[in-house]
């Protein structure tokens, strides 16, 4: 089985029928703990899988459905998936099958009704829990926060994409957190993104590649869709208040523009300001060392504010390609909604009812 990847390769949906044969016969295809599930005789059911580039983690669900012998009392195959073992899951159709996950499994749940048939529900985590176990206390001296990215990537057996940060930081120190808060709270403060697909670690500058995966139109190959435009978290201004101990005065870092997520023009502070909303200013107080840093951690909040501008989800045919931390475009709902919008959440379903794709999307501009 393949590992699991980010394809940032643009496609169409009539190629994706034509490669799925029409998107007939939904398949799932699971290992547990290296040993194909199907082989060993499971009945594998209710396969879910989440992708995600928020504050949580790439996860996979499933339902084994024979795994219980009432004959023996006793539930078979234990060993295949005892927490710790790996789990990794292909999702498409007939024999055209992607790899959408690669993990462990954390969570077992034997489940027997009053009545029915008792199942075993097994969930698993991607490498991220590997960066999430232990606290540190670390200090780091004229480093760049992308060499100590790629410092925890290599430490954890992953291998790394990372985008340059550019300036070294003359001290940085984290106060008891893991890896992943760590890394986290970094991409936070830098305007970047952190995720990790199957063993590889994205610390990437946000919206570094803006091209759409395909492109879905309502009332053609997009079951449903819902958009929302919302000012209320909207500012026109963030300013970010730090002492400099060294020169012995104060720090104010400002930012009032945003990396647009797509071609649309109005932003949340253009918004503001037809209300009169030149005034509405978040004021931080923060531990920074430079001016730079004032000024990138005000942008950076500002960017995170603004994309809560504008908010979607929807639901598409199963389409394995399709996950957080790509953009798609989306037509046929309005002159001035089409646009490409970033693909925050994506869910694999794959039931009795057949096999979908539900997405979260954001936006910054309308």
């Amino acid at each position: 089985m393949a590992d699991v990847t980010l394809s940032t390769s643009s496609h169409t949906y009539d190629d994706l029928a034509k490669k799925y044969g029409d998107f007939m016969a939904p398949t799932a295809k699971v290992k547990l703990n290296g040993a194909d599930a199907t082989s060993t005789g499971m009945a594998i059911t209710n396969v879910r899988v989440s992708t995600s580039t928020a504050v949580d983690t790439d996860t996979a669900t499933l339902t084994i459905a024979n795994a219980y012998d009432e004959i023996e009392r006793d539930f078979a195959w234990t060993d295949k998936y005892a927490l710790g073992s790996t789990i990794e899951v292909e999702l498409g159709y007939k024999d055209q099958l992607t790899t959408v996950f690669s993990g462990y499994i954390t969570a077992v749940n034997y489940s027997l009704p009053r009545e029915g048939t008792p199942v075993v529900v097994v969930t698993g985590m991607d490498s991220s829990i590997k960066l999430m176990r232990g606290q540190k206390i670390e200090t780091w001296q004229d480093k760049k926060v992308s060499d100590i990215a790629k410092q925890i990537a290599s430490e954890h057996g992953l291998s790394s994409e990372v985008d340059d940060t550019g300036t070294k930081i003359p001290l940085l120190a984290r106060g008891q957190q893991s890896d992943f808060q760590f890394l986290q709270n970094m991409a936070i403060a830098l305007n970047y993104e952190f995720f990790i697909v199957g063993k590889k670690l994205y610390f990437r500058k946000r919206f570094a590649n803006k091209s759409p995966v395909i492109t879905l139109t309502y009332m053609k190959n997009l079951n449903e869709f819902s958009l929302e435009h919302n000012l209320s978290e909207q500012v026109s201004k963030v300013e970010v208040h730090a002492w400099n101990v060294k020169e012995q005065k104060e720090l104010k870092g400002t930012a009032t523009e945003i990396d647009k997520s797509n071609g649309n023009t109005k932003t949340g502070i253009n918004l503001l300001q037809t209300m009169g909303g030149s005034n509405f200013i978040e004021h931080i107080y923060a531990n920074v060392s430079s001016q730079e840093e004032a000024n990138t951690l005000a942008k950076a909040i500002l960017n995170g504010r603004a994309l809560k501008l504008v908010t979607g989800e929807g639901e598409v045919v199963g389409l394995p390609e399709l996950r957080a931390g790509l953009f798609i475009k989306i037509e046929g709902i309005g002159q001035k909604l089409d646009a490409a919008y970033y693909v925050s959440r994506a869910t694999h379903i794959l039931d009795g009812s057949g096999y979908v794709t539900q997405f979260q999307v954001q936006g910054n501009v309308v």
